[in-house]
């Protein structure tokens, strides 16, 4: 007779989801209190986001958009006076190597938002953002959030003494890049820029761009959670239509994925799915979705990865002394199999033998003790085949 124990731990990790294989439509630039006189050096206009609310945005060649930029939350504060990025090089920044706009710059000693409307449900947008203060330690972390219908969290190192190279107290080559958000059904995202450490939170620049070829749903909160028996994944869409399935892949290194189950859509306006892998490793286990429509067109979400809460193997006997003819024998992260117990005597006599047929993972077993093993000083032996996994000295009373 024995009763087993089960012991799991529950938590949950939130990721937001992006459609690959998608087109640029256009891309906008935004400076925080900049001097770039338009078009910059490489053919680019920029927006200049200043006090005045809301700012209409125009997209990269000069043509207007629907688009609009409001700071919503926080003290407006900018810094003009050239401790930004004096000379960015396009070797590590690309397009935003623009001196007239990294050099200046927002910031706040909290939290401040940003509001991004006028965009389009059923398309997807993507944010690069650059942040940098030329000081030296403490070191200056920024946390940014962007949130739509789904979200992104991203952090930088903006300021440290030598951060950017010997003598170079800021950032210069370091972009945040999120994934390709979708708006909320009102056409907006949000973008909040707070301190993580350091005492400041900077935002020089910011590029956003337009993506169509976005699948006919929108998922959010997909998250992986620890359970008795396995590995769940739960995840919302949101006007969903002609969605065939959700496939679940998993890989065991993040590159090469498997089928691991599939579960139908619903296509209605707002659903909940979930699923549970059975067969996990007792170690890390990556996870996509493959959202696929009814003509046969998909796409894949994040990667999302789950190191499972592997306990440490570990033999407990008790109570030890024994007192009476019954003693537990507790089996923590030991692997399915059939073990012998042995209780040897102290000149080596196997005095009681028993098969454990163990289920695997966490179990506490309770084994009886024969009239021929009298009082006095043992070991109790755990073996498998001809390997002792444990050997530990007991006192029967």
């Amino acid at each position: 007779m024995y009763k087993k124990i089960i012991l799991f731990s529950f938590f949950t990790l939130s990721i937001v989801v992006y459609s690959s294989a998608q087109s640029v439509l256009q891309t906008i630039y935004t400076e925080f209190a900049g001097t770039t006189v338009n078009p910059d050096s490489n053919g680019h206009y920029w927006n200049n986001m200043t006090s005045a609310n809301p700012l209409k945005l125009i997209n990269s060649k000069d043509s207007s958009t629907n688009f609009a930029c409001t700071y919503v939350a926080g003290a407006w504060i900018t810094n003009t006076t050239g401790v930004g990025l004096l000379n960015p090089s396009p070797a590590l920044l690309g397009d935003f190597a623009v001196a007239s706009a990294t050099s200046n710059l927002y910031y706040n000693t909290s939290s401040g938002q940003f509001r991004i409307s006028g965009l389009n449900a059923k398309k997807g947008y993507k944010f690069y953002l650059f942040g940098s203060r030329n000081t030296g330690n403490p070191a200056r972390i920024t946390r940014y959030t962007i949130t739509g219908i789904d979200s992104f969290v991203g952090t930088l190192q903006t300021s440290g003494t030598n951060l950017g190279g010997p003598g170079i107290n800021q950032n210069n080559s370091k972009i945040v890049t999120s994934s390709i958000l979708t708006p909320d059904t009102s056409g907006v995202i949000n973008l909040t820029v707070a301190v993580d450490s350091g005492g400041f939170a900077y935002l020089n620049t910011m590029k956003m761009e337009e993506y169509d070829n976005t699948l006919p749903v929108s998922i959010a909160n997909l998250s992986v959670s620890q359970i008795s028996n396995g590995v769940k994944l739960s995840w919302r869409s949101f006007n969903e239509s002609d969605i065939e399935n959700y496939v679940i892949e998993k890989s065991f290194d993040g590159v090469t994925f498997e089928f691991a189950g599939a579960v139908n859509a619903l296509n209605s306006m707002n659903n909940t799915y979930s699923f549970t892998d059975e067969n996990a490793i007792k170690s890390t286990n990556y996870y996509r979705l493959k959202i696929v429509e009814k003509n046969g067109v998909y796409k894949f979400s994040n990667t999302i990865r789950l190191s499972q809460n592997i306990q440490k193997a570990k033999i407990l006997i008790y109570p030890n002394p024994v007192v009476g003819s019954m003693l537990s024998l507790q089996l923590t992260n030991i692997d399915k199999g059939n073990y012998d117990v042995r209780i040897i005597s102290s000149d080596g006599r196997n005095m009681q033998s028993q098969k454990l047929e163990h289920t695997g993972g966490n179990a506490v077993y309770s084994l009886p003790i024969n009239a021929t093993v009298t009082k006095g000083n043992y070991r109790l032996v755990l073996t498998s085949g001809n390997k002792a996994l444990s050997s530990q000295a007991i006192i029967i009373e």
